[in-house]
């Protein structure tokens, strides 16, 4: 479970063979090496890894290949790419960097962490932290907000990278998190009032606190009596989301996303 999370969220896809004890994981050399360090600490000698011989990729995947977009029923919105032009999508997060995926579809938009109005995205490299009984290393979380805003928007046949559920919708980045993932939520509450009041359609949190506080839901509650749909990621435990909620995709007016 912890070597699919930290493949996931580093946005690699991973894919079951055989059973449960074998995994597949395709990603970028950097993120494969992140994850193979990560089972190594993990697996006291008894795992084993192997990698594929490498692989090139040819263009833009095609629609088959990217199964979600089946699952989502994503072409009607694509149908409808006329009069989803002009939807803003706030990508609050570690940041967006204007990538080809991307081109015309950026915002202007806002970085709360370092207090100014370039929202890209910060590289980090990574270090090791302890406690009193062991070490471990903590990995950067450069592309995340990158990657979400792909999966939101990338453009569809520009021969390059995936689709993204709503090609056609704008991305507006506001930067809450540092380069290791990891920030507030007081300050993820001033990215939430700042795309409310910046015109965004859609907030996406691909984020989120195992602690409830007030201000957070009052700004959710905020940003949906004011027209906007707000979207958060319910975490990794799945099914489990009942044991383990996650804030602000636990609150009643947030559209919660759960991995099952």
């Amino acid at each position: 479970e912890i070597l699919d999370a930290t493949a996931e969220f580093y946005g690699a896809d991973v894919y079951e063979l055989d059973s449960s004890e074998r995994l597949v994981i395709s990603g970028t050399p950097a993120v494969l090496d992140i994850v193979a360090s990560t089972g190594q600490s993990l697996s006291e000698g008894e795992a084993q890894f192997s990698a594929g011989p490498p692989a090139q990729a040819f263009g833009e995947l095609s629609v088959g290949s990217q199964w979600h977009h089946g699952d989502l029923a994503t072409s009607t919105m694509w149908n409808q790419s006329a009069s989803t032009s002009g939807i803003v999508v706030a990508v609050i997060d570690t940041g967006v960097n204007a990538t080809t995926e991307l081109s015309g579809r950026l915002v202007p938009g806002y970085d709360f962490v370092d207090n100014d109005s370039d929202p890209s995205e910060v590289s980090a490299e990574p270090y090791e932290q302890c406690d009193d009984q062991s070490c471990w290393t903590v990995y950067p979380a450069y592309g995340h907000g990158t990657f979400i805003a792909h999966e939101i928007s990338g453009i569809k046949g520009n021969n390059e990278g995936g689709w993204g559920v709503c090609e056609s919708c704008k991305i507006m980045p506001v930067r809450v998190l540092g380069p290791y993932g990891t920030g507030s939520m007081g300050t993820v509450v001033a990215g939430i009032d700042w795309a409310v009041a910046n015109g965004a359609d859609v907030i996406n949190l691909s984020l989120g606190s195992y602690y409830p506080d007030a201000t957070t839901l009052a700004a959710v509650n905020n940003a949906v009596a004011n027209g906007v749909v707000v979207v958060a990621a319910a975490g990794n435990s799945g099914a489990r989301f009942d044991q383990y909620p996650s804030y602000p995709a636990a609150y009643d007016s947030v559209l919660s996303v759960v991995r099952c």
